[in-house]
């Protein structure tokens, strides 16, 4: 008779297979785990490429349950997979990763160790895959947010909004009952139309702002492949974008397009174009990182506004077409 498993881990995937295939293997030399039932459960969102297969020859070695998922957008695919999920707990990561050998067990202990927290997160350690590029590696630490790094010690402490001590998406865990009543925003997240970050932290800061308290567990280290495509000045303008975006959302609707935002914004694009022009620095970095954030934060607001209105619109249609009918 197979035990109900005590955990459920959780990838989400979308054309992705030879990466998955690495994260994968990496979970395979986990090798047995006394007293650790789990369960591996990937979400595939619509991938159109060999992900199947992938999964397929894993199954012999890994207890792999593949869930299809086709309605793009990684909220979405995540939500698809807390209700597929068997688990006490629900532990992520992403498809991109090399997990260490110890890192479920050192989820499992920490669970055992901490059972009134509700959230849980692990160092992330972000690694350059090919020829690394200058201005990222000497920049690490300011890139880190979109590099998804995360290091809090070699001792649990507790998880804190206040000292921005929360985990990221790629190694985190969330109590399964919690998590179940608290689903992911399908407004945030890539694929989602909206913002294409931050659907994890909204949730993490859900949880954590609601009352609910949270471990960091330093043995539970997974390894942040970061592909050459990544490494570039676009991506990190729009993972920086995606951010300002989410905040705006977060924040709230604005009549109108806040005055100080625009100064900032011009402040910041002449701090980092005049950077750029000095040849052999890299310290312009930072300020791109804040001028993509501006941009985003700017575009957030925009579509609340174009929302707003037309929400307003659709109202007035529907009172003008109830006072026809009543009249």
């Amino acid at each position: 008779m197979t035990c109900k498993p005590t955990i459920s881990v959780i990838i989400c995937t979308r054309n992705r297979a030879a990466p998955l295939d690495r994260t994968l293997v990496s979970m395979e030399m986990m090798g047995p785990m006394p007293g650790v039932a789990w369960e591996l459960i990937v979400v595939d969102n619509g991938s159109t490429d060999g992900t199947q297969k992938t999964l397929e020859r894993h199954r012999r070695l890994l207890p792999l349950k593949a869930v299809y998922h086709g309605e793009k957008g990684l909220s979405r695919a995540r939500n698809r997979g807390v209700e597929e999920a068997s688990g006490n707990w629900i532990v992520w990561t992403d498809d991109d990763v090399r997990v260490d050998p110890h890192w479920l067990q050192a989820y499992a202990q920490s669970f055992k160790d901490y059972p009134e927290a509700v959230v849980f997160g692990g160092p992330i350690e972000p690694e350059l895959e090919g020829p690394r590029r200058p201005w990222m590696q000497n920049n690490l630490d300011v890139l880190r947010h979109a590099l998804a790094a995360r290091e809090f010690g070699p001792f649990p402490v507790p998880l804190s909004l206040e000292d921005d001590r929360m985990p990221f998406g790629a190694n985190f865990a969330v109590r399964a009952a919690e998590q179940s009543a608290t689903l992911y925003d399908v407004n945030l997240g890539a694929g989602s139309g909206g913002s294409t970050v931050g659907e994890e932290t909204a949730l993490i800061r859900e949880l954590l702002g609601g009352g609910s308290t949270g471990m960091w567990v330093p043995g539970a280290r997974v390894r942040h492949i970061i592909p050459p495509e990544r490494q570039s000045r676009s991506y990190v303008f729009d993972y920086y974008a995606g951010h300002g975006a989410a905040d705006a959302r977060r924040q709230g609707h604005w009549a109108k397009v806040p005055p100080w935002l625009l100064r900032r914004l011009v402040t910041r694009w002449a701090d980092y174009s005049a950077r750029r022009l000095l040849p052999g620095r890299t310290d312009w970095v930072k300020p791109l990182v804040r001028y993509a954030y501006d941009c985003g934060y700017l575009k957030g607001v925009l579509t609340m506004r174009r929302e707003a209105r037309h929400g307003s619109a659709k109202a007035v249609g529907v009172r003008e077409a109830a006072g026809r009918v009543s009249g």
